[in-house]
């Protein structure tokens, strides 16, 4: 009976050990083994456990608030630590064991309730949770491959100002053999930031906006809420901060956290008032805009379709298409107008006509107003009839419309032959006449006084006298002829030189300077006479001085005679040229 009584007590403490110390990992010992102290993450020393596992079982620890992971924490909050391990291997390990601690560098912060199964100990001077049973065991699977470890314990947050919190935390998976062989432990740990107790920073954001658009207003931190004061004058949508302006006035815009709230004044500023006019404008036609709202500037979204004046808001018609005309004040609020420029219908009809014919041209717009660029041309009816008048061409125009749409064609007129050029040829010396329309031929009256190149128009002169010109040229018109008078004259009174000089002009007599003080110079020029007697005589009429002197030729004068007044005469058989001549 006795040595019953011996062997019972050694009996149950064997059995102790086999159902706690190996079987459940850290516990009892007062060791604190999460690290948070410094000290080694594993058992440590005999009787304890392997402190590395096998590849693929990692340790975790998270702060769970309402059953989901966060990484801030408020002062004096409640919260969960959750522990969790697992086990990828096919190696069994059904119970395990652990340890957790919550620390703000070596001191333990927070305080931790032991789940059922746990109990709270001071170690190390680190307070600490941990299993004291071996009953703890897995939450999903038996133990082998799959199979995952999980506790939560209970903590509410230190006091404010305790700023990062290091969760730390070690998991003893053993396989419950009453040895340490074949059993793992290892720790993991995570950090937790307290939250800001502050209150929301200023708002930012563009506080002035238009009737009917919209700006995004912001604060930090995100997720409070937004709201108006003034509804009727702005809206926001709470969980974004845009506001959209409603009518023109001024609206505080709140923006509201659990820390605080904080505002902003928002302007709404009123649109100008409708544009007015006509939508639509020709190429090269103006259209003039309106709006009642005074001090703002127009533009034009498209200049190469139609270009608005910023302070007067004529539109100019530039190429068919569409633009956006816009009415823009100084607050940045405008109105926009748009604009049709449309494609002018063509002139239609026949646009060439003879002198003395008519045509008529017609445009698919009634209403409108004809005009002809150069009547002297030809001349357009109010009905589109084109008289022709002389040999060119005119432009007709077509306006219609509001905008003075217009639409133009050229008209050709067949007139009758014209003959420009010199009226004058010298002997010897060749002028070039011209006709239109080109392609007739040339003829002289007289060959003994001057020939004409049939096809050039180049005129010779041959003797002095009189000769007509004559062209002819056939056209859709039919046949038709004009005469051109010509004046041949002497070689000498041409200007020196060669074909093609300038023709002459009228008899003149130059003389210059004048005033002078006696010495001065005479040219006399004259197309129909080789020389002209010259005399000159004082203001009593006294001849003073008298010689012949050839056209075209300059006499120097030394006159030795007082100051005062002299005429010049020169004499042809033709005509009689005087100056006033003064002597200083």
């Amino acid at each position: 009976m006795k040595k019953k009584l011996v062997l019972l007590p050694i009996i149950c403490a064997a059995i102790y050990f086999i159902t706690t110390g190996h079987s459940t990992g850290p516990g009892f010992s007062g060791i604190e083994r999460t690290g948070a102290s410094g000290t080694g993450t594993n058992c440590g020393g005999s009787g304890c456990h392997v402190s590395i596992f096998p590849t693929g079982i990692v340790t975790t620890v998270s702060l769970l608030s309402g059953g989901s992971p966060v990484t801030t924490y408020t002062a004096g909050g409640s919260y969960t630590i959750r522990v969790a391990a697992n086990n990828p291997t096919a190696s069994s390990w059904p119970r395990f064991g652990y340890q957790v601690s919550a620390c703000a560098g070596s001191t333990s912060v927070g305080s931790m309730v032991a789940p059922v199964g746990s109990h709270t100990i001071t170690a190390s001077g680190i307070k600490i949770c941990e299993h004291f049973s071996g009953s703890i065991g897995c939450t999903t699977g038996t133990g082998g491959m799959g199979s995952t470890y999980v506790v939560d314990v209970p903590w509410t947050a230190p006091v404010a100002g305790t700023g990062t919190i290091t969760l730390r935390a070690v998991v003893n998976a053993v396989n419950g053999t009453g040895g340490t062989d074949g059993d793992y432990s290892i720790a993991g740990s995570s950090t937790v930031t307290e939250a800001s107790t502050a209150g929301p920073t200023p708002i930012t954001g563009t506080l002035s906006l238009c009737v009917g658009s919209t700006t995004t207003l912001s604060s930090t931190p995100t997720g409070g809420t937004w709201s108006s004061g003034s509804t009727g004058i702005a809206t926001v949508v709470s969980t974004t901060g845009v506001v959209t302006g409603a009518a023109a006035g001024t609206a505080n815009i709140t923006y509201t956290t659990g820390t605080g709230s904080v505002s902003a004044t928002v302007t709404v500023n009123a649109n100008p008032g409708s544009i007015t006019g006509a939508p639509a404008v020709c190429p090269g036609g103006t259209n003039t805009l309106t709006c009642t709202t005074p001090g703002g500037t127009w533009s034009s979204s498209s200049a190469a379709t139609a270009t608005v004046g910023s302070s007067t808001g004529v539109v100019s018609g530039v190429a068919a298409g569409t633009t956006t005309i816009s009415y823009i004040l100084s607050t940045g609020c405008y109105s926009t107008f748009t604009m049709s420029v449309d494609a002018v219908p063509a002139i239609t009809g026949t646009n060439t006509v003879c002198a003395g014919a008519t045509t008529t041209l017609s445009h698919s717009i009634p209403g409108g107003t004809w005009s002809s660029s150069t009547p002297t041309v030809g001349t357009v009816s109010t009905a589109g009839v084109v008289a022709g008048i002389a040999n060119g061409t005119t432009t007709i125009s077509y306006v219609f419309g509001t905008s003075g749409c217009r639409a133009t064609t050229v008209v050709t007129v067949i007139g009758h032959p014209a003959i420009t050029g010199p009226t004058v040829a010298c002997v010897g010396i060749t002028k070039t006449l011209n006709a239109t329309p080109a392609g007739g031929t040339w003829a002289s009256s007289d060959i003994t006084k001057a020939t004409v190149g049939s096809g050039t128009g180049v005129v010779t002169g041959v003797a002095i006298g009189t000769v007509t010109i004559k062209y002819k040229v056939t056209t859709a018109c039919g046949t038709d002829s004009v005469s051109w008078p010509m004046s041949v004259v002497a070689a000498s009174v041409c200007p020196t030189s060669v074909a093609g000089s300038p023709e002459l002009t009228e008899a003149s007599l130059q003389v210059f300077p004048n005033p002078n003080s006696g010495t001065f110079n005479i040219l006399y020029t004259d197309p129909l006479a080789e020389r002209a007697h010259v005399t000159v005589t004082n203001v009593l009429g006294l001849k003073v001085a008298e010689f012949d002197l050839a056209a075209g030729n300059k006499q120097e004068m030394l006159l030795n005679q007082p100051p005062g007044i002299y005429y010049i005469f020169a004499d042809t058989e033709q005509r009689r040229h005087s100056v006033k001549m003064l002597i200083k």
